[in-house]
Protein backbone atom coordinates (compact mmCIF):
# COMPACT_ATOMS: atom_id res chain seq x y z
CA UNK A 1 0.00 0.00 0.00
CA UNK A 2 1.05 3.62 -0.91
CA UNK A 3 0.46 4.95 2.21
CA UNK A 4 2.71 2.40 4.50
CA UNK A 5 5.79 3.49 2.26
CA UNK A 6 4.52 7.21 3.36
CA UNK A 7 4.56 5.82 6.53
CA UNK A 8 7.68 4.10 6.58
CA UNK A 9 9.47 7.62 4.95
CA UNK A 10 8.18 9.82 7.87
CA UNK A 11 9.22 6.96 10.63
CA UNK A 12 12.59 7.50 9.27
CA UNK A 13 12.32 11.32 8.84
CA UNK A 14 11.36 12.17 12.24
CA UNK A 15 10.91 15.59 13.00
CA UNK A 16 12.30 16.44 9.71
CA UNK A 17 8.76 15.15 8.31
CA UNK A 18 7.68 18.32 9.51
CA UNK A 19 7.90 20.21 6.35
CA UNK A 20 5.72 17.11 4.42
CA UNK A 21 2.62 17.85 6.55
CA UNK A 22 0.59 20.15 3.84
CA UNK A 23 0.72 17.00 1.85
CA UNK A 24 0.72 14.37 4.61
CA UNK A 25 -2.02 15.48 6.77
CA UNK A 26 -4.22 15.99 4.06
CA UNK A 27 -3.92 12.50 2.27
CA UNK A 28 -4.57 10.72 6.09
CA UNK A 29 -7.40 13.34 6.59
CA UNK A 30 -9.31 11.91 3.47
CA UNK A 31 -7.71 8.52 3.75
CA UNK A 32 -9.63 8.47 7.30
CA UNK A 33 -12.46 9.11 5.28
CA UNK A 34 -12.90 5.89 3.66
CA UNK A 35 -15.52 3.47 3.48
CA UNK A 36 -12.98 0.97 2.77
CA UNK A 37 -12.36 -0.01 6.62
CA UNK A 38 -8.85 -1.20 6.60
CA UNK A 39 -7.81 1.75 4.56
CA UNK A 40 -9.80 4.03 7.60
CA UNK A 41 -8.43 2.03 10.42
CA UNK A 42 -4.66 2.42 9.05
CA UNK A 43 -5.61 6.29 8.10
CA UNK A 44 -6.63 7.20 11.69
CA UNK A 45 -3.78 4.86 13.81
CA UNK A 46 -1.20 6.03 11.81
CA UNK A 47 -2.69 9.87 12.11
CA UNK A 48 -2.04 9.13 16.21
CA UNK A 49 1.73 8.12 15.15
CA UNK A 50 2.37 11.70 12.88
CA UNK A 51 0.95 13.39 16.13
CA UNK A 52 3.88 11.84 18.34
CA UNK A 53 6.31 12.92 16.12
CA UNK A 54 5.51 16.38 14.85
CA UNK A 55 3.84 17.42 18.18
CA UNK A 56 2.33 21.02 18.39
CA UNK A 57 2.94 21.25 15.03
CA UNK A 58 -0.30 19.75 13.95
CA UNK A 59 -2.28 22.58 15.57
CA UNK A 60 -3.17 23.74 11.94
CA UNK A 61 -5.00 20.35 11.27
CA UNK A 62 -6.65 20.78 14.76
CA UNK A 63 -10.14 21.17 13.93
CA UNK A 64 -9.74 18.45 11.29
CA UNK A 65 -8.64 15.73 13.52
CA UNK A 66 -11.40 16.70 16.14
CA UNK A 67 -14.08 16.35 13.46
CA UNK A 68 -12.31 12.82 12.59
CA UNK A 69 -13.12 12.00 16.59
CA UNK A 70 -16.28 13.10 17.25
CA UNK A 71 -17.69 11.10 14.13
CA UNK A 72 -15.42 7.62 14.67
CA UNK A 73 -15.07 7.81 18.91
CA UNK A 74 -18.51 4.99 19.33
CA UNK A 75 -17.90 3.39 15.99
CA UNK A 76 -16.85 -0.24 16.30
CA UNK A 77 -13.55 -2.59 16.15
CA UNK A 78 -10.09 -0.63 16.24
CA UNK A 79 -10.68 2.42 14.95
CA UNK A 80 -12.51 3.55 18.20
CA UNK A 81 -9.28 2.40 20.15
CA UNK A 82 -7.33 4.47 17.80
CA UNK A 83 -9.48 7.42 18.22
CA UNK A 84 -8.99 7.79 21.91
CA UNK A 85 -5.24 7.06 21.41
CA UNK A 86 -5.39 9.97 18.90
CA UNK A 87 -6.87 12.16 21.49
CA UNK A 88 -3.75 11.31 23.74
CA UNK A 89 -1.84 12.12 21.18
CA UNK A 90 -3.23 16.03 21.07
CA UNK A 91 -3.00 16.41 24.61
CA UNK A 92 0.14 15.49 24.65
CA UNK A 93 1.05 17.87 22.12
CA UNK A 94 -0.74 20.38 22.77
CA UNK A 95 -0.56 20.43 26.36
CA UNK A 96 -2.47 23.16 28.25
CA UNK A 97 -3.35 24.44 25.08
CA UNK A 98 -5.88 21.44 24.59
CA UNK A 99 -7.59 21.56 27.70
CA UNK A 100 -10.57 23.53 26.35
CA UNK A 101 -10.86 21.08 23.23
CA UNK A 102 -10.68 18.21 25.95
CA UNK A 103 -13.71 19.68 27.90
CA UNK A 104 -15.85 19.28 24.53
CA UNK A 105 -14.75 16.18 24.03
CA UNK A 106 -14.99 14.46 27.52
CA UNK A 107 -18.26 13.36 27.98
CA UNK A 108 -18.11 11.53 24.43
CA UNK A 109 -14.65 9.86 26.06
CA UNK A 110 -16.67 8.88 29.38
CA UNK A 111 -19.59 7.05 27.46
CA UNK A 112 -17.33 4.54 25.76
CA UNK A 113 -16.68 3.29 29.51
CA UNK A 114 -19.90 2.46 29.69
CA UNK A 115 -21.36 1.57 26.30
CA UNK A 116 -18.01 -0.55 25.14
CA UNK A 117 -19.59 -4.04 25.23
CA UNK A 118 -16.11 -5.61 23.60
CA UNK A 119 -15.16 -8.81 25.58
CA UNK A 120 -12.03 -8.19 26.95
CA UNK A 121 -13.12 -4.66 27.14
CA UNK A 122 -9.92 -2.83 25.48
CA UNK A 123 -11.32 0.10 24.44
CA UNK A 124 -12.00 0.58 28.00
CA UNK A 125 -8.88 -0.17 29.38
CA UNK A 126 -7.24 2.00 26.63
CA UNK A 127 -9.31 5.09 27.55
CA UNK A 128 -8.60 4.80 31.59
CA UNK A 129 -4.91 4.62 30.42
CA UNK A 130 -5.87 8.21 28.48
CA UNK A 131 -7.20 9.90 30.98
CA UNK A 132 -4.33 9.08 33.29
CA UNK A 133 -1.98 10.56 30.95
CA UNK A 134 -3.86 13.55 30.57
CA UNK A 135 -1.60 15.05 33.06
CA UNK A 136 -3.10 18.42 34.68
CA UNK A 137 -5.39 18.28 31.47
CA UNK A 138 -8.05 16.06 33.85
CA UNK A 139 -8.59 18.20 36.98
CA UNK A 140 -11.19 20.50 35.52
CA UNK A 141 -13.03 17.71 34.61
CA UNK A 142 -12.98 15.92 37.63
CA UNK A 143 -16.20 16.48 39.06
CA UNK A 144 -17.57 14.79 35.24
CA UNK A 145 -14.36 11.92 35.52
CA UNK A 146 -15.18 10.75 39.31
CA UNK A 147 -19.24 9.64 38.35
CA UNK A 148 -18.20 7.79 35.53
CA UNK A 149 -15.25 5.90 36.78
CA UNK A 150 -17.14 5.39 40.01
CA UNK A 151 -19.78 3.71 38.01
CA UNK A 152 -17.61 1.68 36.08
CA UNK A 153 -16.48 -0.06 39.25
CA UNK A 154 -19.96 -0.80 40.33
CA UNK A 155 -21.05 -2.48 37.76
CA UNK A 156 -20.91 -6.05 38.67
CA UNK A 157 -21.55 -7.32 35.04
CA UNK A 158 -17.83 -5.84 34.14
CA UNK A 159 -15.21 -8.35 34.35
CA UNK A 160 -13.33 -7.53 37.84
CA UNK A 161 -9.74 -6.38 36.31
CA UNK A 162 -11.41 -3.32 34.33
CA UNK A 163 -12.34 -2.43 37.46
CA UNK A 164 -9.38 -3.13 39.29
CA UNK A 165 -7.58 -0.62 36.67
CA UNK A 166 -10.75 2.12 37.16
CA UNK A 167 -9.74 1.94 40.92
CA UNK A 168 -6.09 1.99 40.08
CA UNK A 169 -6.77 5.17 37.77
CA UNK A 170 -8.69 6.85 40.54
CA UNK A 171 -6.36 6.23 43.35
CA UNK A 172 -3.47 8.12 41.20
CA UNK A 173 -5.66 10.68 40.14
CA UNK A 174 -6.63 11.30 43.64
CA UNK A 175 -2.95 11.51 45.07
CA UNK A 176 -1.83 14.13 42.32
CA UNK A 177 -4.70 17.31 43.48
CA UNK A 178 -6.84 18.37 46.40
CA UNK A 179 -9.72 16.21 46.50
CA UNK A 180 -11.88 17.90 49.07
CA UNK A 181 -14.64 19.03 48.09
CA UNK A 182 -15.23 15.43 46.57
CA UNK A 183 -14.62 13.46 49.43
CA UNK A 184 -17.72 12.53 50.67
CA UNK A 185 -18.86 11.10 47.53
CA UNK A 186 -15.38 8.71 46.45
CA UNK A 187 -15.97 7.34 50.45
CA UNK A 188 -19.78 6.65 49.88
CA UNK A 189 -18.22 5.40 46.12
CA UNK A 190 -16.09 3.11 47.76
CA UNK A 191 -18.38 1.54 50.37
CA UNK A 192 -20.35 0.76 47.29
CA UNK A 193 -17.59 -0.87 45.67
CA UNK A 194 -16.23 -2.95 48.29
CA UNK A 195 -20.46 -4.23 48.79
CA UNK A 196 -20.31 -5.12 45.11
CA UNK A 197 -16.71 -6.83 45.63
CA UNK A 198 -18.23 -8.81 48.88
CA UNK A 199 -21.17 -10.59 46.45
CA UNK A 200 -18.66 -11.22 43.83
CA UNK A 201 -18.95 -15.06 43.38
CA UNK A 202 -16.92 -14.99 39.86
CA UNK A 203 -13.45 -15.88 41.36
CA UNK A 204 -12.24 -11.97 40.99
CA UNK A 205 -13.75 -10.87 44.08
CA UNK A 206 -10.75 -11.16 45.97
CA UNK A 207 -8.40 -8.48 43.58
CA UNK A 208 -11.45 -6.29 43.45
CA UNK A 209 -11.22 -5.83 47.08
CA UNK A 210 -7.35 -5.94 47.50
CA UNK A 211 -7.92 -2.57 44.82
CA UNK A 212 -10.13 -1.21 46.95
CA UNK A 213 -7.94 -1.34 50.21
CA UNK A 214 -5.39 0.33 47.91
CA UNK A 215 -7.98 2.93 46.50
CA UNK A 216 -9.10 3.60 50.57
CA UNK A 217 -5.33 3.96 51.64
CA UNK A 218 -4.75 6.63 48.48
CA UNK A 219 -8.16 8.49 49.47
CA UNK A 220 -7.47 8.68 52.95
CA UNK A 221 -3.48 9.56 51.74
CA UNK A 222 -5.33 12.54 49.73
CA UNK A 223 -7.01 13.74 52.92
CA UNK A 224 -4.34 14.38 55.15
CA UNK A 225 -5.01 18.14 54.94
CA UNK A 226 -8.47 17.94 55.69
CA UNK A 227 -9.35 19.26 59.19
CA UNK A 228 -9.33 16.66 61.97
CA UNK A 229 -13.11 17.32 62.53
CA UNK A 230 -13.52 16.29 59.01
CA UNK A 231 -11.38 13.09 59.15
CA UNK A 232 -13.62 11.69 62.11
CA UNK A 233 -16.98 12.25 59.85
CA UNK A 234 -15.52 10.53 57.26
CA UNK A 235 -14.17 7.40 59.68
CA UNK A 236 -17.24 6.01 60.57
CA UNK A 237 -17.66 5.43 56.12
CA UNK A 238 -13.84 4.52 55.36
CA UNK A 239 -12.89 1.29 56.74
CA UNK A 240 -10.42 -0.85 55.36
CA UNK A 241 -12.11 -4.70 55.15
CA UNK A 242 -10.63 -7.63 55.29
CA UNK A 243 -8.93 -9.66 52.08
CA UNK A 244 -9.76 -13.35 52.43
CA UNK A 245 -6.40 -15.31 52.64
CA UNK A 246 -4.53 -12.51 54.73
Amino acid sequence: MAMQSVMHVLLNLGRKCISFLPVVMPLFLISSRSSEPRLREFAVEHLGQIISIVRSHVRKYLPALLALVQDNLHSSGAVQMHCIVLVLQLSLALKDEFRGHLHALMPMLLTVLHVDASDRRMPTLELLHALQSFGQNIVSQFNTVLPAVLRLCEQVDTAAHVRSCALNFLGRLCGRQDIQEYASRLVLGLVRIHDVAQVDRRGDGQTLLRNHVEGAVALVSALVSVRQTELFAYSGLLFVPRVPGE
